[in-house]
């Protein structure tokens, strides 16, 4: 798994243009909860996705819910428990 790198760190201002399209990494994303839940309190995760990625190969220690757009894809969550947006 190569490094997560955050493409632009929020600065409190709405002035955000898109940089970037495509490369989720949905590994990414339960890497941080895994490295973090404890610290933060967390006893879940939701990750708003269209879901389009690779297979996650993290496994989340803490239950994870995804909730993928009307015109997204779920094919790729294997075991990981979603909602689809109607």
């Amino acid at each position: 798994m190569g490094a997560c790198e955050l493409h632009k760190q929020y600065d409190g201002k709405l002035s955000y243009t898109r940089q970037l399209a495509g490369g989720t990494d949905p590994d990414c994303f339960l890497t941080y909860i895994n490295d973090n839940y404890k610290k933060e309190g967390w006893n879940m995760a939701i990750c708003l996705t269209d879901g389009y990625f690779a297979s996650p190969t993290v496994i989340c220690k803490i239950p994870v819910l995804f909730v993928i757009t009307k015109s997204g894809t779920y094919k790729n969550l294997n075991n990981y428990k979603y909602v689809k947006i109607n």
